[in-house]
């Protein structure tokens, strides 16, 4: 009997523990699928929102340079992303961590990306922009036109760290799989209460048959 029943739990403990791992790996998968989309989207709002800024300073030759970088310095402090703002040719014109000077002013960029976002209009992407940023990043690139000629004016690229988003999305895991795991284990505790208080009846029972058995015809069952 005792053998039964520790077959039963140990069944049972596989079978919780395998779908602790399951629901944690489902979790983290959704987890970062979710945050990914969310950072681009993200960054796609924030680079067109800078585009606009940039659009409007076209048109309207009131709108000073430096009421333009007051501004774009405040969108990109909200959002907290880093973004640089390129001419039509895509040589790099301003960084908007520092738009009064960048090293990186002059970098330019290749000829097929810069045609591929005037022609989509709008580009995400993850990858590394050389000269400017080593990690990996994700990207969203805006086209600006002149909105009566249509012409090409200047591309707008705002990016985050790729390891920034995957660092949150580990801490969430993590804390995740803690979580389950203490659920687990409280399970496995009160399932072994209740497994040894269900069984006592008939572990009294075969401590009885056994005494009886042995010549003690005064054994009995509570």
């Amino acid at each position: 009997m005792k053998s039964t029943f520790s077959r039963l739990f140990f069944t049972l403990s596989l079978l919780l523990l395998a779908a602790t791992v399951l629901v944690s790996g489902s979790f983290q998968w959704l987890a970062s699928r979710h945050i990914t989309n969310q950072t681009i989207t993200s960054l796609e709002n924030d680079a067109q929102v800078i585009a606009s800024l940039y659009r409007a300073g076209y048109e309207d030759k009131g709108i000073s340079r430096q009421d333009f970088y007051m501004a774009l310095t405040v969108a990109i402090s909200v959002s907290g992303a880093d973004a640089v703002i390129c001419d039509a040719d895509g040589t790099l014109l301003m960084c908007a961590n520092a738009p009064m000077g960048c090293e990186h002013v002059g970098l330019q960029l290749s000829s097929q990306y810069r045609n591929r976002v005037f022609s989509e209009g709008t580009c995400t992407d993850t990858g590394i922009i050389g000269g400017l940023y080593e990690e990996n990043r994700y990207m969203a690139s805006v086209a600006v036109t002149d909105p009566h000629t249509g012409a090409p004016l200047a591309i707008v690229i705002v990016s985050s760290p790729v390891d920034d988003t995957l660092i949150n999305i580990r801490r969430i895991s993590e804390t995740f799989l803690l979580v389950t795991v203490l659920v687990v284990a409280m399970a496995v505790v009160i399932l072994t209460f209740f497994v040894r208080r269900q069984s006592t009846p008939l572990r009294d029972m075969a401590k009885a048959a056994k005494a009886f058995g042995h010549g003690d015809f005064n054994a009995r069952v509570s």
